[in-house]
């Protein structure tokens, strides 16, 4: 299990927040 910093965690939860506004599988 890899550890992420906080700001880390944060971008990808925009990119997963971004595709599923955009639709993308």
């Amino acid at each position: 299990m890899t550890t992420l910093t906080q700001c880390q965690q944060q971008v990808l939860d925009m990119l997963i927040s971004y595709q599923k506004e955009r639709g993308f599988p």
